[in-house]
């Protein structure tokens, strides 16, 4: 195998510039028109619950007077992730799943779900958040909504002694999939990788002898003299 040097690199690169760039043109386009015309789009909803001990009121109706221990919050934030455990667990989908407005779509707790996220929105925050992926974005807002209305009765009924409320509902779904444009750029650079290593690869393993300068590298040899090609003459005066 020929070891190349930086400069020879290069050279391959700009020679065989056309062809690269034509390689990862081809790629970016056919990623395009797939991500554009054949993948289904995806949208995701968010609501959130906000979570306490029950030491400290989180409805409407709380007293604002009344003075927030540092006992209470500290105990609150401790628990936040074992009501999150318990909104992931099987049983709760399958509470989810016999809402009315859940039933009209069909799903069942597995598929409920495999489509849900539901995490904690910090380590220091009192907010549970609720995100749901669907390929219609109406059904995800709805989904969303659900899942944090029916979280607080279903928390509050398995902990009597919890106090967990709806906090934020879904207003509107975003788009989140195909990232067309993210995997057009991909492609175009895996296109132009991929042709500047396959022209490296070509070139390193090519054994051709192109002039004098090849044969005395290969051979270790002087060479005494050169016969000219006068048929075929090339920039050297040499036979390729």
């Amino acid at each position: 195998m020929n070891e190349l040097s930086i400069w020879q690199v290069l050279n391959i690169i700009v020679k065989r510039l056309w062809i690269i760039l034509l390689v990862a043109v081809i790629l970016a386009g056919a990623a395009f028109v797939y991500n554009d015309n054949f993948v289904t789009p995806t949208y995701a909803a968010k609501s959130s619950v906000i979570a306490t001990n029950g030491g400290i009121a989180a409805g409407d109706n709380q007293n604002t007077s009344s003075k927030i221990g540092s006992s209470d919050l500290a105990s609150s934030l401790s628990i936040v992730d074992t009501y999150v455990d318990i909104m992931k667990t099987y049983s709760f989908y399958e509470a989810l799943a016999e809402q009315p407005d859940v039933r009209q779509f069909g799903y069942s707790p597995v598929q409920l779900r495999s489509m849900t996220s539901i995490s904690r929105r910090s380590e220091e925050s009192l907010f549970i958040d609720v995100k749901i992926g669907n390929t219609d974005p109406k059904t995800a807002v709805i989904l969303a909504n659900c899942i944090a209305q029916t979280a607080p009765d279903y928390i509050n009924n398995k902990l009597p002694g919890a106090n967990v409320v709806f906090a934020d509902k879904s207003i509107s779904a975003y788009q989140t999939g195909p990232l067309t444009l993210r995997n057009t750029i991909l492609f175009f650079l895996l296109g132009a990788f991929l042709s500047i290593i396959l022209f490296i690869i070509l070139a390193a393993t090519d054994k051709t002898i192109k002039g004098e300068e090849d044969i005395t590298k290969k051979y270790k040899v002087a060479v005494l003299g050169v016969v000219p090609d006068f048929d075929t003459k090339t920039s050297k005066g040499v036979r390729k």
